[in-house]
């Protein structure tokens, strides 16, 4: 599948506004603090709903396509780091609490 078309099958599941394709925002999802790696991903996508994140996860299997997850891009090893145009699945937009059970924390 190509680039073009994988990237509208993601506009397909969150929307065109929830994929990033411009160098800053490479630059900013695609990377860590170790600032060792370049970033170089094909795109960033920030799904909302945990079926849009299962639904992704399905594409990148169907069509053999490697993920990076992303949360506070914080890590200090490189494991968060797209340096060879993975997509990089963002999570900044869930960002809701659905429970909390005080016991487990």
């Amino acid at each position: 599948m190509s680039s073009e078309n994988l990237l509208r099958r993601l506009e397909e599941i969150v929307g065109p506004q929830w994929i990033r394709t411009e160098a800053d925002a490479l630059a900013t999802f695609g990377k860590d603090w170790t600032s060792v790696y370049p970033a170089a991903p094909l795109a960033v996508v920030l799904p909302r709903t945990v079926e849009q994140v299962q639904q992704i996860v399905r594409l990148a299997n169907e069509q053999d396509f490697a993920l990076v997850p992303s949360g506070g891009r914080t890590g200090l090893s490189g494991g968060a780091v797209a340096a060879n145009g993975e997509l990089v699945l963002a999570f900044d937009r869930m960002n809701k609490i659905l429970g909390f059970d005080p016991t487990d924390r």
